[in-house]
Order: structure tokens, then C-alpha cells, then sequence
């Protein structure tokens, strides 16, 4: 209600800047769309797929070895909204944390950024700690036990030694 978002809109229409503008929520996101002229990036959960409609793009058939034609040459949302990143004319671009720290993490470039403004940034920690956390539970384990895939002796002495030995 204090008019951050105004603000940082405002700083990213300074000539030559490209600015991104990154949110908690995807409602905040959606509204900073609808009250700017900025290129919205969600993930790939939020696409549909064009080819396989009956799919979301996280689990569409591209990601384990159908070449999708719409992927390399237009025609998927989820991909056409990441190329669109990339052009130098897209001057603001919102998006979440997650989906900037995964492209980031990824090594994707969306061309030169002048300019990143944290929205609600009290709560990047938390967001970069949902980030990095990898939760797994009990039903996961015995699925990858199931393929033969072993690990430590889950409990609470089970040291960090152990699961370095482990994971090599």
C-alpha cells in the first residue's frame, strides 16, 4: 500500500534500464502485469502444453525426449515467454523468486538487467531457503529403495560423514 511497486516500475522506465521485478506470489505478479506494460515469466506448472494439452510444460513429453517443434521454434508459451526475456526491447519483466533463482541457478541469461527490484523483500531468505530445500518424505524413500537405490540408516545419528561417504 505504500507504492514500492510504483516505485520500482517507475525506476525501470528510466532510458536504457531493463529492470525485473521479482514477487512472493503469483496474484502479485498477475496484478503488476495488468497495471504495467512489463513481460510476465511464471513456470513451467503454469503453461499448458500445446502439443499435449492434457499436460502442464513440467511434465510434458519434451522434458524426456520428444523434440517438440513448438519448444525450438515458437509456438510454446511457457519457452516463447523465456525467449521473450532475452530481447533487448523487453524493457521490465516480473517474476517470481523461484522462477528467477531456477534461471539463474540454470545459467539463463535474460539479456543485460540493470536493474532487479525485490518486492516484499523481507522474505527472500525464506525464498531462497524454500529454494535450496529438498524435501523428500518416508513414501519417496521406499519408491527409490524399489530401484535398488540405498542410503544411510535414516535417524537422528546418522552423521554428515555417512551421507557424504554416501552420495559419492
Amino acid at each position: 500500500g505504500s507504492g514500492k511497486t510504483l516505485i520500482g516500475q517507475a525506476a525501470g522506465l528510466l532510458p536504457g534500464v531493463r529492470s525485473v521485478v521479482l514477487t512472493r506470489r503469483i496474484g502479485l505478479q498477475n496484478q503488476i502485469t495488468e497495471d504495467f506494460d512489463t513481460h510476465s515469466i511464471t513456470g513451467q506448472r503454469n503453461h499448458r502444453c500445446n502439443e499435449f494439452p492434457q499436460y502442464s510444460v513440467d511434465i510434458a513429453p519434451c522434458h524426456i525426449s520428444y523434440q517438440c517443434p513448438r519448444k525450438r521454434m515458437g509456438g510454446c508459451t511457457y519457452y516463447d515467454d523465456l525467449k521473450k526475456a532475452e530481447w533487448i526491447n523487453t524493457r521490465s519483466i516480473v517474476t517470481n523468486y523461484a522462477m528467477w533463482f531456477t534461471n539463474v541457478d540454470a545459467g539463463r541469461k535474460w539479456g543485460k538487467i540493470d536493474l532487479v527490484v525485490a518486492d516484499e523483500a523481507h522474505g527472500v531468505m525464506d525464498e531462497l531457503t524454500n529454494y535450496l530445500t529438498v524435501k523428500v518424505d518416508r513414501e519417496s524413500f521406499d519408491k527409490l529403495r524399489s530401484y535398488g537405490i540405498t542410503w544411510p540408516n535414516l535417524n537422528n545419528n546418522t552423521s554428515q560423514k555417512e551421507w557424504q561417504a554416501w552420495a559419492k
